[in-house]
């Protein structure tokens, strides 16, 4: 297999994955959803501040197991959880 044949097929694996996370992503939302409706229906705040730092603890060291970096995972579930939580509110 030459280079530019290697390349393009790291590049649809690539967007395979992409493809992956978005599914993931819009199960992860459609969840999200129903926990709003719970939170709703049971008078609870939206946001549940010591189950999102222990959460996100607890993926920066899966992270870190597979050799990601805490900051990214940080990062990233930040802005997953925010959103997470604007839907809520938006729902609520």
């Amino acid at each position: 297999m030459d280079k530019n044949n290697k390349l393009l097929d790291l590049r649809e694996s690539i967007n395979d994955l992409d493809a992956a996370l978005i599914h993931i992503l819009a199960q992860r939302f459609r969840i999200i959803r129903d926990i709003a409706i719970l939170k709703r229906q049971e008078g609870r705040p939206v946001l549940d501040e010591a189950r999102q730092k222990t959460h996100i603890a607890s993926l920066q060291q899966t992270g870190a197991d597979r050799k990601l970096d805490k900051d990214f995972i940080n990062e990233l579930f930040s802005l997953i959880m925010k959103r997470s939580v604007k839907e809520q509110e938006e729902l609520l």
